[in-house]
């Protein structure tokens, strides 16, 4: 059995955890959440609306964690994609990303002429012109050694990144595949690391 509404079975096999939430008044609402393995995510369903006496207000609803071995395996191959997808933006994003020491391009801004190269040195974050938040800064130097601070958001790397491994994405999916699995099933599904790889 996995969710009984009066009389009714439904999801049976697909009830993959619980979560609730409790309200300023008092008012206790609690969820089921299932996996549905055409559209291949998790989506959450009422089973509880408790007020202050403890009673029920959704009425003749009872269910219980109840998944199988298929949602298990479409779950983990549903974040293996998911994890494919992440790494490659991490790697799109590190690509971009301006580091110390990097040469790099002056492509926005007024104070320093846009196409200017430079060297970074330092990276960190300074008040900005209000006084109430901080911008990132980078400093750099000219060609001529002159020191330049700019705002990080102004540069573009002139570097090119190595591209990762096969080794290093395989390793990637695997443990992103193991925290997903850890956090949706809350620690009661547990796999082997040939379950986690990438296919």
């Amino acid at each position: 059995m996995a969710i009984r509404e009066k009389g009714e079975t439904r999801y049976a096999g697909q009830v993959i955890g619980t979560w609730d939430h409790t309200w300023a008044d008092g008012m206790l609402e609690e969820y089921a959440v299932v996996w549905d393995p055409v559209e291949h995510k998790s989506k959450d369903i009422q089973v509880g609306y408790y007020g202050s006496d403890g009673c029920n207000l959704c009425g003749g609803v009872s269910w219980e964690i109840d998944f199988t071995d298929e949602i298990v395996r479409d779950v983990v191959e549903t974040e293996k994609k998911h994890g494919a997808a992440a790494f490659d933006e991490m790697i799109e994003r590190q690509k971009h990303t301006v580091l110390k020491g990097d040469r790099v391009r002056v492509a926005r801004g007024r104070k320093v002429p846009k196409g200017t190269e430079l060297t970074v040195f330092w990276i960190g974050e300074r008040p900005d012109y209000m006084g109430y938040n901080t911008e990132k800064i980078a400093g750099c130097r000219d060609d001529a050694g002159n020191k330049v601070w700019i705002k990080y958001d102004y540069l573009e790397t002139l570097e090119v990144r190595p591209e990762p491994t096969e080794g290093q994405k395989h390793k990637f999916i695997e443990g992103y595949v193991k925290s997903q699995v850890d956090s949706i099933f809350g620690g009661r599904v547990a796999l082997t690391g040939e379950e986690r790889k990438a296919g």
